[in-house]
């Protein structure tokens, strides 16, 4: 028997808030299934603690950034900067990497280096089994830094990231950063046996001709678990989406990977664009909307994961949309049915959103 399930396709400028079915509540996840502590747009972990080579037997080895041949395999992405092999700061071997850090001002997406898996330096594919990641940094500004560690996995016949788990640092400080992974979480989204890419990421510039930021690495070592992942339940019985966690984006897949500007998701937490529980997504396009590089135009926005929910037995669904935009603007918010692997539009629907303001959408969709 084919079961139909929904699919929302978003696209404009918002911050998407308690995507929810009427009379959900927002929802409460129990300790073992919590994220890390959320503050502004990102999760900080624990004040990160120095650490000797000594302390880290035990940790399986990632990287340790000693030649030419195995950094020349990894990718810059999203206006990276540049890297270095370095002499200095290292902490064990005989060289590191060095990262000159921009990343556009314009733009929400970090500036990625994308160390690739399945090759001759990094065997490892299965991270299914992997706790924590270990990464030696020495933060060369006088600010605190944020660093971001995450994957990019195979899923069905296309690629996915996961979330990024963040960890800061103080300027002028040397540390041992520690990056806990809820792999119960992650394993909901994302196929942690099936890793292409482990990636490092950044904070975008904040301004035009903002100086570069330099960061020395090291010893990038992960740890195993022999505990087995457990299967959880993060959303109440009539809900879709809450926006209550960044780890939530796993969810979530752009509907246009193709065009020149894709659009970006991000986890917010400012409170006046949060209409219910404790976050809101927010879908940022940068200045070219959807133009191509061809300077065809297309729908720029994003869908949730297919199978996401059994919608025989409900007779409609609702959503917020905030636009922090100045002028009304248009959104195109559909739905697909599950038939076999494909997925046909059913009813699509344009939508004006007031100018700095809420507004609610509420969609019959038969049974």
């Amino acid at each position: 028997m084919k079961k139909n399930y929904l699919i929302l396709l978003l696209s404009v400028v918002l911050a998407l808030s308690a995507l929810l079915f009427p009379a959900c509540k927002p929802q409460e996840l129990s300790e073992s299934a919590k994220p890390p502590t959320v503050s502004g747009s990102a999760a900080v972990q624990p004040e990160a603690e120095t650490e000797s080579p000594a302390q880290a037997d035990g940790r399986e080895l990632i990287s340790s950034f000693e030649t030419y041949d195995e950094v020349v395999q990894m990718r810059m992405l999203n206006s990276f900067g540049k890297m270095q092999l370095t002499k200095d700061h290292v902490t064990d071997g005989t060289t590191g990497l060095k990262l000159t850090v921009n990343g556009k001002y314009t733009s929400s997406a970090h500036p990625v280096l994308a160390i690739p898996t399945q090759t001759e330096y990094v065997e490892k594919t299965d991270f299914s089994d992997v706790d924590r990641i270990y990464l030696d940094v020495y933060n060369d500004n006088d600010s605190e830094q944020t660093v971001y560690f995450s994957y990019l996995l195979k899923k069905n016949y296309a690629t996915a990231p996961s979330n990024e788990t963040p960890c800061t640092i103080g300027g002028k400080q040397s540390a041992t950063l520690v990056f806990e992974l809820n792999r119960d979480l992650m394993n909901c989204f994302v196929d942690l046996g099936h890793v292409l890419q482990i990636r490092l990421s950044f904070d975008c510039a904040t301004e035009y001709n903002q100086p570069y930021r330099i960061f020395y690495i090291d010893n990038l070592r992960y740890s195993t678990t022999e505990d087995p992942i457990e299967d959880i339940e993060f959303r109440e019985e009539d809900e879709i989406e809450s926006c209550d966690s960044a780890d939530y984006l796993m969810a979530w897949s752009n509907i246009n990977n193709y065009i020149y500007a894709p659009s970006v998701l991000s986890y917010n937490s400012d409170s006046r664009y949060v209409k219910q529980g404790k976050g809101s997504f927010r879908v940022t396009n940068v200045p070219n909307w959807g133009i191509t590089g061809d300077g065809e135009t297309y729908n720029v926005g994003w869908k949730i994961t297919p199978g996401v929910k059994d919608m025989r037995d409900y007779y409609s669904y609702s959503f917020w949309v905030y636009n922090d935009w100045h002028e009304p603007l248009m959104l195109r918010a559909s739905y697909h049915y599950s038939t076999g692997v494909n997925y046909p539009a059913q009813g699509s629907e344009e939508i004006e959103l007031k100018a700095k303001d809420w507004t609610k959408k509420k969609e019959k969709h038969g049974a």
